[in-house]
């Protein structure tokens, strides 16, 4: 009985201590303080109280980098009312069409037509992320006109789309102005550091005189 619990004991100090190892190498790979400074414990001098401490400052950063991302989503996505979602629905149903009947090669069709699969599954989202609504607009408005079956069409499908998201944007924004775009605080400490003790400096000025040399 003895036996089998230290051996689980050791199986699970394997555990905690690997996962440590994985963690502070990422940290150091992409130089992430105070992880980057922190040394990897040696497999025989690991202790259960020094992982512990390490899960719980861990906890503590995650919980910032959780917040300041929720934060980043509202800023750079806006929520979609359900009539302005069945426009935007149309637009793009539209735009496939034109996609479809375009004289656009068969992989850029395709690729087009994936874009659009991701921007209307971004529309049953609460929140529509900005970057899709970049990513189709651009891609569609830098093919040549003169591979569309109606070039004036696709373009005023397009600036449709973009008409709806900013008008969506603007109002969210006049009800409850965004996140300021500052950039975000830098993950602070779970507990104040310690200042490095100081040495040296010389002697005070009033010692001079007292000093036989």
């Amino acid at each position: 009985m003895t036996l089998k619990i230290s051996m689980a004991w050791r199986a699970m100090n394997t555990l905690q201590n690997s996962f440590m190892n994985v963690i502070l190498a990422a940290a150091k790979r992409y130089e992430v303080e105070p992880f980057y400074s922190m040394s990897v414990p040696r497999r025989g001098d690991f202790k259960d109280d020094e992982y512990d401490q390490f899960v719980f400052d861990l906890e503590h950063y995650i919980t910032q980098l959780v917040l300041d991302n929720s934060l980043r989503s509202r800023r750079d996505s806006v929520e979609i009312l359900p009539k302005s979602k069945d426009a935007l629905r149309s637009y793009v149903h539209s735009l496939r069409n034109c996609i479809e009947t375009s004289q656009l090669t068969d992989a850029k069709r395709e690729a087009l037509l994936k874009k659009l699969d991701s921007f209307e599954a971004e529309l049953e989202k609460k929140r529509l992320g900005l970057l899709s609504v970049a990513k189709v607009t651009f891609e569609v408005l830098a093919i040549p006109g003169a591979l569309w079956a109606s070039g004036d069409m696709t373009v005023k499908l397009v600036t449709n789309v973009m008409q709806v998201v900013a008008e969506a944007r603007a109002a969210e924004h006049e009800a409850k102005p965004l996140p300021s775009t500052e950039p975000f605080k830098a993950l602070m400490p779970p507990r104040p550091t310690k200042a490095a003790p100081q040495f040296g400096g010389g002697f005070p000025d009033d010692l001079d005189d007292d000093v036989p040399f």
